[in-house]
């Protein structure tokens, strides 16, 4: 009798000690589930993040699939306009040669236009010997104004001459000169004008444009 009471003793006791061990197993047991349930939450922080994160990647690719885009484009424009400065300044070379050629060459043709009224001065006398030293000044002036496409000073001031000095006729001008008579009128009243304020006999006066 005493041998079974303390057996059932012993084992009450041991059933204690089980009791208490699974108790200690389901609290370890429950502070793994709590660390697990915080890693699977961190893991889903991890997860959103780098969603995040490759999303910012895409569009910073995309960003510099643009920039690349632009600097070909840019760089394209740059050899355009390059080519385009080339072109201009060859166009530049070309076009001062030319005008050094007709400086040069309007320089001959006054130079001719000198000649021509020196001579004038000192071997021609008659009235038709003049009108035709007049006619080779004006082809020669008509010369210039094909060449250099501008009219210049000495030239309002010549045909001017013609008219006022000469009495030539402003439509016969037009025609030969290729003029507006217009154009020659104005000059013609310009220098009248300018004469009646000069004191004294003028005999003739420079034009201003």
């Amino acid at each position: 009798m005493l041998s079974l009471e303390s057996e059932i003793a012993q084992i009450e006791s041991e059933a204690a000690r089980v009791r208490l061990r699974t108790a200690q197993v389901e609290s370890e047991t429950a502070q793994v589930r709590s660390g697990i349930a915080q890693v699977e939450s961190e893991a889903a922080r991890v997860r959103l993040r780098t969603t995040q994160v490759e999303s910012e990647i895409a569009q910073a690719r995309s960003g510099i699939a643009q920039v690349e885009s632009e600097t070909a484009q840019v760089r394209l424009r740059t050899t355009r306009v390059e080519y385009e400065i080339a072109r201009v300044r060859s166009r530049t070379a070309q076009v001062e040669s030319e005008i050094a050629q007709v400086r040069s060459r309007t320089a001959q043709v006054e130079s001719e236009i000198a000649q021509v009224r020196s001579r004038t001065e000192v071997s021609i006398k008659s009235g038709h010997g003049k009108l035709r030293v007049a006619m080779i000044e004006i082809t020669i002036l008509k010369d210039v104004y094909r060449m250099t496409k501008k009219i210049t000073q000495e030239y309002r001031d010549y045909v001017v001459k013609l008219v006022v000095e000469e009495n030539r006729k402003v439509t016969e001008l037009s025609y030969e000169l290729g003029l507006g008579e217009s154009s020659i009128h104005r000059w013609v009243k310009k220098y009248r004008d300018g004469k009646k304020q000069e004191n004294g006999d003028v005999k003739y006066i420079t034009l201003r444009s």
